[in-house]
């Protein structure tokens, strides 16, 4: 059997949509009928093989056997299997006892509603604790981040203090302070005191720069991670809902022919 191929009824929700990525590929589509039609020697056996793999038997408008699959894409058995219409009259006996084409779409469409339904509730069920865990780590993230800067605001504030102290103590006291004075050594040691403030106070400015540049630069990573995430719940969504949709309007297709026949009929 073709391992690719299996009901799309079954499908996770990662299965449905790489199974929507890869699209229709017609060489897949044939070996997968070829598939059922190897595996199967009566009507029954087929339909069940085809249902396995995705595929609904159904009768054709014009006394003809048809597959269809779960988009509702109609496939005539004997060509995409190679086989005359003969040979699989011969298996297949009478289609009278098939559903006809648009009640074959209106089973798939029920049937791959209740699977996009149990998809919808899947795809927030995977939402739940993949936000949970950034929600986490934005909270972590923030008090670590309040931390770190109180933690650098205190250094800078000892170190700046210290430094003070350090510079204070260059001057002098006493005669010595007034003979400083005197020959200018103060005021050189005043213009060094000031430069190399100037210049702490920089490098404290740069620091603390350079530490809230770092987090804004993490948090701005979390908050692009978090819409991503956003973005591909939504995508997931929408396409989750497009394909309700398009089943909602298989569904209804059922209905514009049974009126039509009815108008046929009567009028």
């Amino acid at each position: 059997a073709q391992s690719e191929a299996r009901d799309p009824r079954n499908f996770s929700l990662a299965e449905w949509q790489q199974a929507k990525r890869q699209g229709k590929d017609p060489r897949a589509i044939k070996a997968v009928l070829q598939d059922a039609w190897a595996i199967s020697d009566t009507k029954a056996s087929f339909i069940h093989a085809l249902e396995e793999r995705g595929y609904w038997l159904a009768k054709g408008d014009r006394r003809s056997f048809v597959a269809l699959d779960m988009h509702g894409e109609v496939y005539a058995v004997p060509t995409w299997i190679g086989v005359r219409t003969k040979a699989v009259r011969q298996r297949l006996e009478n289609e009278d006892d098939l559903p006809d084409v648009a009640t074959t779409k209106a089973k798939i469409a029920e049937e791959m509603q209740e699977a996009m339904r149990r998809h919808k509730g899947q795809l927030l069920s995977d939402l739940q604790p993949r936000n949970s865990q950034l929600h986490k780590q934005r909270r972590a993230m923030v008090h670590r981040h309040r931390a770190t800067r109180r933690k650098l605001i205190e250094t800078i504030e000892r170190r700046k203090w210290e430094e003070a102290r350090t510079r204070q103590s260059r001057f002098r006291s006493g005669l010595k302070g007034l003979w400083d004075w005197a020959r200018g050594e103060a005021k050189r040691i005043q213009r060094r005191n000031e430069a190399e403030a100037k210049a702490c106070a920089l490098r404290d400015r740069e620091e603390l720069d350079a530490l809230v540049f770092a987090q804004l630069a993490e948090r701005r990573r979390l908050v692009d991670m978090r819409a991503e995430l956003a973005r591909d719940f939504t995508s997931r969504w929408r396409n989750i809902r497009d394909d309700i949709r398009a089943y909602d309007e298989m569904r209804e297709h059922r209905e514009i022919e049974r009126k039509r026949r009815r108008t046929r009929r009567f009028g």
